[in-house]
């Protein structure tokens, strides 16, 4: 791209500005899509979330899996950046 600004008049500003009103118009999705897609979203109800929080020891072991999976994810990432790392700088 130049680093020149381009100088245009307002009749080829409003030219442009017709042109892409005609071209960029919203599509709506198929009916049948949209229903299909609402029927796969399922929101729990409130009495369904309160249970499964109660459930304290599944919720630990999530949180601990969770937090598990994030520090070997970090272990390995910094072991490759530093092997990657010293090739580099050698």
């Amino acid at each position: 791209m130049s680093t020149r600004k381009a100088n245009l008049d307002p009749e080829q500003i409003d030219a442009i500005e017709g042109r892409l009103a005609g071209t960029l118009r919203p599509v709506s999705p198929p009916k049948d899509f949209v229903q299909r897609l609402r029927g796969h979203i399922h929101f729990p109800e409130r009495s369904e979330i309160v249970v499964r929080l109660q459930d304290w020891r599944r919720l630990i072991l999530v949180f601990g899996g969770v937090l598990s999976g994030t520090v070997a994810i970090l272990t390995v990432a910094r072991a490759l950046y530093h092997l990657i790392g010293r090739r580099h700088i050698g």
